[in-house]
């Protein structure tokens, strides 16, 4: 059964098993349901779509019990549908195709309206090649339930006549899916299957998930445990660790430290360094004439004084100077 499963790309959890001895198609054991395969070979592929499941729940039959035919016309419905975007219920679905009883029990279906040409006329040595499938993961888990889906096969099968009223809604994917161009089922069978189509899709958007994901799981700013400070930058406010905030402070200072060592060796090298003074002291030191009037005028009444004073000794002094050297030195 492994090369089944291999041939028609099976999921893994799907369950295969080869029929035991006196064991028929129409009277499967317990849990499992028979499937035929010439209907892989036509393309389907499992969990079944949504689409399938409907109309088996809506027909009480069992998936063994259907015609080659039926499944291409199944399967063509399901890619048109897939293709333009539609959704498909039971009511569009016997618009374009109607059920009869077919031979040893089993059920065909006709196409009402020109959505679908070409079906093959005949199948042939295809009833002795069949084999059994767990009823476990049968159906897409997408909208659907496995538990509607028959095992035994039944003699006569429900709602074969039964017509269902088209609303409006209804009458739009109708009228779309008769306007589509391609309605050959060996053409529409051909192409990429609904189930690859939809299961890229599904990749994909795992993809993107697992992706986002391990980004949140990389990105620092979501662990919770982080310490965090606040600085603000103008209308700015940015958030930053604890080490990086150290570390700038750590810079500054080793900045503030190179400009003092800058400043120092200027000094030793003798250069003049600029200072604030007011260019008024330059022309002080340029024109001497100007000293003695500044300082009058800051002098008080007891500078003044002193400064008489000190003008009367020193002119003693000199006096005293002059007539000791008019005197004779006698030996």
């Amino acid at each position: 059964m492994s090369y089944l499963k291999e041939r028609f790309d099976m999921p893994s959890q799907i369950k295969l098993s080869a029929p035991e001895p006196l064991e028929r198609a129409d009277s499967p054991r317990d849990g499992w349901i028979c499937l035929y395969e010439i209907a892989f070979k036509i393309r389907l592929r499992l969990p079944f779509h949504r689409i399938i499941n409907m109309v088996l729940n809506f027909y009480s039959i069992a998936p063994g019990q259907l015609m080659p035919n039926s499944w291409r016309y199944l399967l063509g419905l399901i890619v048109q549908s897939e293709k333009c975007g539609l959704q498909i219920d039971m009511a569009t679905f016997l618009y374009f195709f109607y059920m009869k009883p077919s031979e040893e029990g089993r059920y065909t279906l006709y196409a009402e309206e020109s959505a679908f040409e070409n079906a093959p006329t005949s199948d042939k040595g295809w009833k002795d090649r069949y084999f059994f499938v767990k009823r476990e993961g049968l159906c897409d888990p997408i909208g659907t339930s496995e538990s509607g889906i028959r095992s035994a096969w039944i003699e006569r099968a429900s709602n074969i006549s039964e017509r269902l009223r088209i609303t409006a809604e209804q009458k739009n994917v109708i009228r779309t899916l008769l306007r589509t161009k391609t309605k050959s089922l060996l053409s529409i069978l051909s192409e990429d299957s609904f189930r690859s189509r939809r299961s890229a899709a599904l990749e994909e958007a795992t993809s993107e998930q697992q992706a986002e994901q391990n980004f949140e799981e990389e990105d620092p700013s979501t662990h919770q445990s982080e310490e965090i400070s606040e600085a603000d930058m103008g209308k700015l406010k940015m958030k930053i660790s604890k080490a990086e905030l150290e570390a700038t402070k750590k810079k500054k200072k080793d900045k503030q430290a190179a400009a003092k060592g800058g400043m120092s060796s200027q000094t030793d090298k003798g250069e003049e360094r600029p200072t604030n003074r007011h260019p008024f002291c330059s022309t002080i030191r340029s024109d001497s004439s100007l000293v003695g009037p500044i300082v009058d005028s800051l002098m008080t009444r007891h500078d003044r004084s002193l400064l008489g004073e000190m003008e009367v000794g020193l002119e003693a002094e000199q006096n005293a100077l002059k007539v000791t050297d008019t005197i004779p030195l006698f030996l």
